[in-house]
């Protein structure tokens, strides 16, 4: 169940993409307002192939190219952000959550960490400030092997007592 200010976030992003498309001359379809809900329901971050199966599972019937059109709508919105992963692959996270956070990405099973840090943060905000810079949003993205990654890639040293090093 929807609570009261759940419904009226929901109520200001369909507003704000209205707004938006309206700058541009489009129109706020069914469609696209049934996208942008899916979106900000969707657990975490997303790729296109995602946000379709599960519009599909919840008995949406939408096309793919629809999708690939109003996800980069949502971006240019601001509802919604992009990155790229490690495997170079475009992924989705919707700005519900109305909180800056930074992402750990694995190089090699593309896992993806949220963390936050205070210090990140005031160092970005100070950063804005020595040079008159208003930020809209701050992405920080860490590159690297998770621990899992990490402890599989290490190159294996032979055991002593393994009779092929004698």
């Amino acid at each position: 169940m929807e609570t009261a200010e759940e419904a009226t976030h929901d109520n200001e992003f369909a507003k704000q993409f209205e707004d938006y498309l309206k700058s541009y001359g489009l129109r706020l379809t069914q469609k696209r307002l049934d996208i942008l809900n899916q979106v900000f329901d969707y657990p975490g971050h997303f790729q296109t192939e995602d946000l379709l199966v599960q519009m599909r599972r919840n008995g949406y019937r939408v096309s793919r190219p629809t999708i690939y059109r109003t996800l980069p709508l949502l971006v240019r919105s601001g509802l919604l952000t992009e990155f790229i992963d490690a495997q170079k692959n475009t992924r989705y996270e919707s700005i519900h959550s109305l909180r800056e956070h930074a992402h750990l990405i694995c190089l090699r099973c593309s896992q993806i960490v949220e963390f936050k840090e205070p210090q990140i943060d005031a160092l970005q905000q100070a950063v804005c400030e020595a040079h008159d810079f208003k930020a809209v949003r701050f992405r920080n993205e860490i590159i690297g092997y998770c621990a899992e990654c990490q402890a599989e890639l290490e190159p294996k040293t032979p055991d002593e007592n393994d009779e092929t090093t004698a």
